[in-house]
């Protein structure tokens, strides 16, 4: 493979993942809504990928946003607002619980490359933007190992990137579409959706094209590595907020607490935010099961 194609498959993989940060930013949405189908139409050509159909239903849908703060607010309802309807949290699908044992092995994988999370960055490690960004990094690094000759590490850097695609990327991303289906009865959300569906085909086209299967591809092996990450730097120190039907304080995270003051100055309604969980799930049906309630 020439060297000029793992630069352009790096910098597909870093696109996709600057696409789902949190469009906190006016100009990040503009570049988002300007720029990132014209973008992923000219890589996933140079690549040779057939998704023409894809990246069209992709610009229809950016087209179609009535501009930031509906952006805004349907990454906010999709991946942030308990009960949260879609995840982006590879762990959360791959073990069932957030912060399994999947979120130390990637954890472990940035790591052993010498990666730590930006202190900018307000999210666990299996955020599906560090993954993808890790993904480029390896296609960065065999890019230029490759154009030293030296084709044996490249090799290697190319098949470390897939194999951490075949478990950490395109093992859980069928759960996330189907969220993102079930969703799209309640609200429009074909944007996240579009876009999870062109990471998936790019994600198995690439597991194929280095040979890989689920035999031929392990995952972290913890038992090499003495050092674990400290738990402390995965996520961030939830803020507190007053409930607005119950008035009882409930925690969120830094990047709802965020979103709750950026909508608030523009002059947009945060009530949704405003709710605890209790209250969430009685509106929705549901009410919480007291334990003194009960005998066994």
């Amino acid at each position: 493979m020439p060297a000029q194609k793992l630069t352009e498959r790096a910098e597909l993989y870093l696109c996709v993942a600057r696409a789902f940060l949190p469009p906190m930013e006016v100009n990040q949405y503009r570049a988002m809504r300007e720029y990132l189908a014209d973008d992923l139409a000219d890589l996933s050509t140079e690549l040779g990928y057939s998704l023409e159909a894809n990246v069209h239903a992709l610009r229809d849908q950016l087209q179609g946003m009535e501009g930031h703060d509906a952006c805004l607010q349907l990454y906010s309802r999709l991946f942030l607002v308990p009960p949260i309807p879609a995840h982006l949290n590879a762990g959360i699908y791959i073990d069932g619980v957030l912060m399994g044992a999947s979120v130390s092995e990637i954890d472990l994988a940035y790591h052993q490359h010498g990666l730590e999370k930006s202190p900018n960055f307000c999210d666990t490690p299996d955020h599906i933007t560090s993954l993808l960004e890790f993904v480029a990094y390896l296609f960065a690094v065999a890019h230029n190992k490759e154009a030293k000759g030296d084709t044996d590490a490249s090799r290697d850097y190319q098949l470390q990137a897939g194999t951490f695609l075949r478990y950490y990327v395109a093992s859980w991303l069928p759960g996330l579409i189907n969220d993102l289906a079930y969703v799209k009865e309640i609200g429009p959300n074909s944007l996240y959706a579009e876009l999870v569906d062109f990471l998936q085909i790019v994600a198995r086209h690439d597991i194929h094209r280095l040979g890989l299967t689920t035999e031929s591809v392990r995952r972290v092996d913890l038992k090499k590595s003495s050092h674990l990450p400290d738990n402390e730097r995965r996520g961030t120190v939830p803020h507190t907020v007053c409930c607005a039907v119950c008035a009882e304080s409930f925690a969120v995270w830094h990047d709802v607490y965020k979103m709750r003051r950026q909508l608030n100055a523009q002059g947009l309604a945060t009530d949704y935010l405003d709710i605890c969980p209790r209250c969430r799930a009685a509106d929705i049906g549901f009410s919480e099961v007291l334990a003194d309630e009960h005998t066994i």
